[in-house]
């Protein structure tokens, strides 16, 4: 029996399904890493052509929405406006080749007031439940508070301090491509910001997730070895068995993971750091002790809030279990 879902709070998310998820929408069946939302330039003069290029007999949600009813009026033009500026900056990401400047992303002044009231709110809370890993790094990699930071500030300040640096992604990044870009000191992240109706719970990959949660874990050192070492198992000649295996733990880890620090649970998951619903509803979780054969066994749906977690005492011996696991030794 699959574990329930943790009620996150229905306002937190839109009413209209995502059907993309934050990990596993990398794993894309055909390994094209096809976004079915992502439309190319000529689509986007006649988004009504999308049903046609989605190649499922269906209209993708893109495109649903432009067809709704008068009623609703002021959400649909925003769902649209969304979706239009997220295909236009998945494109600058499918053109863009290894070596070539970042892309850089004009925001509307919207999306900064997004990222400005969400980014607050996270911060009071990784006071609180972030681990004094993250909490340390974020010195380090300081994100602007009022507006949407470009890849290519924040890659440079990677770069120096750790030798990580950004690379644009669409959304879609297949799994054994995304894992294998730790191996070279690369990180694939999205641009587009998440949707405003949902802005404290994301269930895709949004530039708000890869830069407040994975790129400040960047930042440190020890974390920075860890995504190498995940890279390092991707690159290796694996059977998809074992591909799925690193995928598992890298989610219930890098993704969702939890410390134990000064008496009570602190997070280091990417997902959970950039999640206003995942860290206050912590105290709701089911937390079990680290364990690997637990981890490779445990079901999860990445589109709500966690309802079991994995929490190890501390970052050394995370270090020496996920090295166990990933070398084979």
């Amino acid at each position: 029996m699959s574990d329930p879902v943790l009620p996150c709070g229905a306002e937190l998310f839109s009413t209209t399904p995502i059907p993309l998820a934050r990990l596993v929408s990398r794993k894309v069946a055909d390994g094209t890493g096809r976004n079915e939302t992502a439309l190319p330039p000529a689509l986007l003069q006649d988004p009504r052509l999308a049903c046609e290029h989605s190649g499922t007999g269906e209209c993708p949600r893109f495109a649903r929405h432009l067809f709704g009813t008068a009623e609703q009026g002021k959400r649909i033009q925003m769902s649209d406006d969304y979706e239009l500026r997220k295909a236009a900056r998945q494109e600058l990401a499918r053109a863009w080749r290894p070596g070539e400047p970042l892309p850089e992303i004009s925001y509307t002044p919207e999306e900064d007031a997004l990222w400005e009231t969400v980014t607050a709110k996270l911060r009071s809370l990784h006071e609180e439940v972030a681990c004094a890993s993250y909490r340390r790094a974020a010195r380090n990699v300081v994100l602007p508070p009022d507006r949407v930071p470009q890849l290519a500030e924040i890659s440079a300040v990677l770069t120096a301090r750790t030798g990580f640096h950004l690379r644009p992604a669409e959304g879609t990044v297949p799994i054994e491509r995304f894992l294998r870009a730790f191996g070279e000191s690369g990180f694939c992240a999205t641009q587009y910001l998440r949707s405003p109706d949902s802005p404290y719970h994301s269930p895709e990959p949004d530039v708000l997730h890869e830069l407040v949660g994975h790129a400040v874990m960047l930042g440190d050192p020890v974390f920075a070895d860890l995504y190498r070492a995940f890279g390092r198992a991707a690159r290796r000649d694996i059977t998809p068995r074992r591909l799925q295996e690193i995928t598992q733990v890298f989610w219930f880890t890098m993704e969702t993971g939890v410390l134990l620090e000064q008496g009570g649970p602190r997070v280091y998951g990417a997902a959970l750091l950039s999640s206003v619903a995942e860290m206050e509803s912590l105290a709701q979780v089911d937390l079990r002790p680290f364990d690997v054969a637990a981890i490779l066994a445990q079901d999860f749906d990445d589109m709500h809030c966690m309802p079991v977690l994995f929490a190890v005492e501390s970052v050394p011996r995370l270090a020496a279990e996920l090295d166990r696991f990933l070398t084979g030794s």
